[in-house]
């Protein structure tokens, strides 16, 4: 029996037993404060009371036995208490382990999105932690970003069309700078590419993405789309093109608030042909 285990068995005895003669004791009449005393009024007190060979002895043969069934139910209940003890322990861990598991689903997300990484390489590693115990993270990258597994799609210009929006597509990026570079960008310089892109030499199946670049100082273009179109020719019209040019004027009008101050938008070009 473990330290642990005793201390609890030693507390359950001490508070049953108090209960118990507190249950004898209590009703006899106070002649004396000392322990013998109100043995000895419970042992006269049980004589008078339809007892016919009563004495000191039998009130503490009584009281013997009392304790000797009382370390018997509590040897044989004690397995019980113990297991209650266990499983709410185990209860407590598994909180824990969940708290811990939502922090570092959270820790994840954000190196995915800032470092850009590939699904495929995300399943891997999820893969690889769940294979060391951390069994309640997901199992796929697509369930750890909560990736949309249905999208509506309307038809406009007579292809399949998707928006995805421009400051939502700000709010992503902006996110993967550091501290120090959001702090010393005063506005958001933005440049723009509108191509059809074939997926099939076989067939005439083509994508018409809008395509959105952010430029900051010592960094990368940081390239997302803002809406794809796809359909077996040319769009018929440029109606796919009217949401974003609706929402980018605005924003050049308005500016985009970020992190609790308004950022002004620059157009800084748009590539309508990739170059050779």
């Amino acid at each position: 029996m473990n330290d642990k285990r005793k201390t609890y068995k030693r507390k359950w005895q001490q508070a049953a037993r108090a209960l118990q003669k507190q249950k004898y004791y209590g009703s006899i009449p106070d002649q004396d404060d000392s322990p013998e005393s109100s043995l000895h009024n419970y042992a006269e007190q049980s004589c008078i009371t339809n007892y016919e060979s009563c004495n000191e002895n039998t009130a503490v043969e009584q009281t013997n036995n009392l304790e000797l069934s009382l370390n018997l139910e509590s040897e044989s209940e004690w397995d019980l208490i113990d297991q209650h003890i266990i499983i709410e322990s185990d209860f407590e861990d598994e909180i824990e382990n969940i708290d811990c598991e939502a922090s570092i689903c959270e820790d994840l997300v954000k190196w995915v999105n800032e470092n850009n990484i590939s699904h495929n390489a995300t399943d891997q590693l999820l893969k690889i932690l769940k294979s060391h115990g951390m069994t309640k993270i997901p199992a796929t990258a697509r369930s750890l970003l909560k990736t949309k597994r249905n999208i509506e799609l309307v038809t406009k210009a007579g292809m399949e069309y998707f928006y995805f929006g421009l400051e939502k597509g700000f709010l992503n990026t902006l996110n993967k700078y550091p501290d120090k570079t959001l702090e010393t960008m005063g506005e958001i310089v933005v440049s723009f590419n509108i191509d059809g892109l074939p997926l099939f030499k076989s067939t005439k199946t083509s994508l018409w993405p809008i395509l959105c670049g952010i430029h900051a100082e010592s960094f990368p273009v940081e390239v997302f789309p803002v809406s794809i179109c796809l359909g077996g020719s040319k769009p018929d019209n440029l109606n796919f093109m009217d949401e974003f040019i609706e929402e980018l004027m605005r924003l050049v009008q308005h500016g985009f608030l970020f992190q609790g101050r308004n950022m002004g938008v620059q157009i800084c070009s748009f590539i309508c042909d990739a170059h050779d």
